[in-house]
């Protein structure tokens, strides 16, 4: 991972970083690219946590990754979503295939559609910076 992208995540715990096949096998299941950035993450640490700003990030592993997923049918009732990582309460990170780059959005883990996802950073990077704002996500 490059210096600027690991400076962001100074504090995180995480797990060994992932083979280039298990992030591979997430982006095959699915039929997705996933952004350089997060690919990049996954291979340093497949799966972390910490706190950017005032708000909590966990990003899963490639296989929670599929797993979560797959266990709400994600792609079969929203095929541009890809949730990949939470808040630490009910609230999922998800990539949004709708725009390309894919965006951001926060949504409910239980029950989410479309029209609840609330926009939260226009690509990836966005993303981390706003996480360090102090404002809630929920303020759009």
């Amino acid at each position: 991972m490059n210096e600027e992208l690991a400076a962001r995540f100074e504090g995180f715990e995480g797990n060994e970083g992932a083979p280039p096949e298990a992030v591979a096998k997430v982006e095959k299941a699915f039929g997705l690219k996933l952004p350089d950035e997060f690919r990049e993450i996954l291979l340093e640490a497949d799966g972390l946590g910490g706190v950017m700003g005032d708000h909590e990030l966990q990003i899963w592993s490639s296989d929670q990754i599929v797993a979560f997923n797959r266990a709400n049918e994600v792609q079969k009732y929203f095929p541009a979503f890809l949730m990949f990582g939470s808040d630490g309460g009910g609230e999922t990170y998800t990539l949004d295939y709708r725009t390309n780059p894919p965006s951001v959005v926060l949504v409910a883990a239980i029950g989410f559609d479309y029209k609840s996802a609330i926009p939260i950073g226009r690509d990836f990077i966005s993303f981390l910076d706003r996480l360090k704002d102090t404002r809630s996500l929920f303020d759009r």
